[in-house]
């Protein structure tokens, strides 16, 4: 997968020298929807912050992998979004941890303000639910960048 933004994110970026295998970039191919973004975060970030134990979870919650949004070429629905943000909701319960989301991108305005709401009822517990999640497949994805994590994080595997 290419970079949508150059010269970085790439899945080689581990961290640096004192930090090396807490810095994980999960590049997606254009048109990555709901199936893979899900996955990359059920299988692959949830056990990393499993393994970790943050004492926060804090997201950078960007919008502009929406279906919708003329910028990003992928393909991520409201229905993503509300998956997604329910299971980080439902981590910090199991970790006992605050959750907290900051908003950093997205360009189609109506999408923004719906997905906003969606998120923070979300967080709220009164819409969502990683109920159903089952019926997504971990993605070839997710199996690369745990295999490729495999050396750093030994004791992270996939949930599933």
């Amino acid at each position: 997968p290419i970079s949508l933004w150059p010269m970085s994110g790439y899945a080689t970026e581990l961290g640096g020298e004192r930090a090396r295998g807490y810095s994980v970039n999960l590049p997606v191919p254009p048109r990555s929807g709901d199936e893979t973004f899900v996955s990359l975060v059920r299988d692959v970030a949830l056990p990393l912050a499993r393994s970790y134990r943050p004492q926060l979870l804090l997201v950078s919650a960007g919008y502009d992998a929406h279906a919708r949004d003329p910028l990003a070429d992928c393909a991520v629905t409201d229905a993503g979004y509300v998956e997604m943000t329910a299971l980080v909701r439902d981590l910090g319960a199991e970790l006992g941890v605050p959750v907290g989301c900051v908003l950093e991108g997205g360009y189609d305005v109506d999408v923004l303000a719906r997905c906003v709401v969606l998120t923070m009822e979300t967080l709220a517990g009164s819409a969502g639910s990683a109920a159903g999640l089952d019926a997504i497949p971990v993605h070839p994805l997710a199996d690369d960048a745990l295999a490729r994590l495999q050396p750093l994080w030994p004791q992270v595997t996939s949930q599933r």
